[in-house]
């Protein structure tokens, strides 16, 4: 009987058996070959293999689906041998049609298709999980495989990708890319290598490489005055909306699609079940559920303004431009335009509201209810002292209140954060 270990003399002969069953021959005559180029002058190889009573030809080299010469043929047959050995040998992976469905390029072509397929369905569905891609996603996702993924690993065959090849990949990324950027492309990469190892085509994934440290632009936060000031630099027309996210500090996706049905005046709070993503609306949030998160005074007010003679399916904003809702980049368009400010427009709603919040010492679980996150380790980091409650704070914003169609200033101007 055969064991497993090389110590005994039957595990010698199973691996002596196995390495008299496989040559390499001329692709162009079949004569058996032992240097670089056949009797005949060719320089194509291929396996001939002889395995449990069946003739297998392998003509493609495993890696990348390339012809083999004579070094490569030889280097597949000792993996081929090494398989075999640990029982882990299937001739049908070796075979041309399984080389090519494993090849990267393929295989991460086939996750996409199925992302966007999923998303698809995920919009016909009212069950909403975790896992599903807005449209948006798969737009970050499609340019990072074709501009970082595929050029790099292309036909190379996803079952010899393993840790070096993944330093490798990332050392490839170092000068072209940020630190946070490359965090994004491994993060892309590693849900690819999830789906494989769900779908049973590879058994572990391979150990990918950390990133130390981060150079992303630390990001601004505007105090609750200077927020007004900047306001005022809006034309009048357009002034609600950017009011309306600050005192929510709602994503701008999402600002832009709120309707008169999400809000309850009577409550004193608004409903969040939309978004777009990619120019596409969509009826769920980042989160996948809809939000309830309270209104300030100031808030109430511009939504009461914006509700008058609109039905419950009529958009809050209207842009009176196009006498349709807002899209984003015509809020990023507005804001890049009139703020006089190099920071963005997420800095100025939600990164200001959640550190202001911060600031008056609200904890992670109320900031959660503000910012509509359903993990509180997304809000712990704009924690610095004690809570307080949250429609207090939602209220107290008002100690310097604009009038947005008039920008007169109604309290007393002092207020600092």
């Amino acid at each position: 009987m055969a064991h497993n270990t090389l110590n005994n003399g039957a595990s010698i002969s199973l691996w002596n058996h196995a390495m008299s069953k496989g040559n390499v021959r001329c692709a162009r005559c079949g004569s058996n070959m032992s240097v670089d180029v056949c009797v005949c002058g060719h320089s194509k190889a291929y396996v001939c293999l002889y395995w449990q009573g069946k003739h297998y030809q392998i003509r493609k080299y495993i890696s990348d689906d390339l012809p083999l010469d004579y070094e490569r043929a030889k280097a597949q047959l000792n993996d081929i041998r090494t398989a075999i050995y640990k029982k882990a040998f299937n001739p049908l992976e070796w075979t041309t049609s399984n080389l090519k469905a494993n090849r990267f390029d393929n295989r991460v072509n086939e996750w996409l298709t199925e992302l966007k397929e999923g998303t698809k369905d995920d919009n016909d569905s009212e069950d909403h999980d975790k896992e599903e891609f807005a449209a948006g996603t798969i737009v970050s996702y499609s340019y990072c495989i074709s501009k970082h993924l595929i050029p790099f690993f292309g036909k190379t065959n996803i079952r010899s990708i393993n840790e070096d090849t993944l330093k490798r990949f990332r050392n490839s990324l170092r000068h072209k890319l940020s630190k946070e950027t490359q965090k994004k492309v491994l993060r892309i990469l590693r849900s690819f290598f999830t789906w494989l190892r769900s779908n049973k085509v590879i058994s572990t994934i391979p150990m990918f490489p950390s990133i130390k440290g981060s150079d992303a632009k630390k990001k601004k936060t505007f105090p609750y005055t200077e927020q007004m000031d900047i306001l005022t630099r809006f034309p009048t027309e357009h002034r609600d909306i950017i009011g309306f996210g600050v005192e929510t500090g709602r994503r701008i996706a999402e600002l832009c699609v709120l309707k008169v049905k999400d809000i309850d005046l009577q409550a004193k709070e608004i409903t969040v079940r939309r978004t777009y993503s990619h120019n596409v609306i969509r009826e769920t949030t980042k989160t996948s559920d809809a939000v309830t998160i309270p209104l300030s005074l100031v808030a109430a007010e511009i939504a009461t303004s914006n509700m008058r003679d609109k039905l419950p399916e009529g958009y809050l904003f209207i842009n009176p431009n196009t006498g349709k809702n807002y899209r984003p980049q015509i809020l990023r368009k507005l804001w890049r335009k009139y703020s006089s400010s190099s920071s963005t427009l997420y800095e100025f709603f939600r990164h200001s509201i959640a550190t202001q919040a911060a600031a008056r010492g609200l904890n992670e679980f109320q900031l959660m209810v503000i910012l509509g996150h359903k993990d509180s380790r997304s809000s712990k980091h704009y924690i610095h002292m004690a809570s307080n409650m949250v429609q207090g704070f939602m209220d107290s914003r008002t100690d310097n209140i604009v009038d947005f169609k008039t920008t007169t200033k109604r309290v007393s101007a002092d207020k600092t954060t």
